[in-house]
């Protein structure tokens, strides 16, 4: 099974990866009070991409949106890129206090597990 994972992240593309990473660090900048924060990893996964979208603190409500309209936005836009590169996708928002948990767990937490 290990080495079903490691065939599966060797075949996505590192222009896929760099691609996504561009466009939504391009779209949050333009929402937020701190764009020079905006940071985006993208990290192989078994299966599929996994953007994870830092931001300043202070940046949280205006990336989440009234009701969460923006990130189910932002989201969106990650299944439509998903769709032309081939590839399945997932976008985590990272907020600080789960920075704080990550460091605390050994980098192991993940929002919704």
């Amino acid at each position: 099974m290990e080495q079903q994972a490691e065939d599966r992240r060797a075949r996505i593309p590192q222009g896929v990866i760099e691609e996504l990473r561009g466009l939504i660090e391009v779209v949050v900048r333009t929402i937020v009070n701190h764009p020079e924060k905006v940071v985006v990893d993208v990290v192989p996964g078994a299966s599929r991409l996994i953007a994870e979208l830092h931001t300043h603190p202070d940046d949280v409500g205006q990336v989440v949106g009234r009701n969460a309209h923006l990130i189910c936005s932002l989201r969106s836009f990650v299944a439509a890129f998903q769709g032309k590169a081939g590839v399945h996708m997932d976008l985590d928002y990272i907020t600080e206090s789960e920075n704080k948990s990550r460091r605390s767990a050994g980098g192991m937490a993940r929002r919704g597990a």
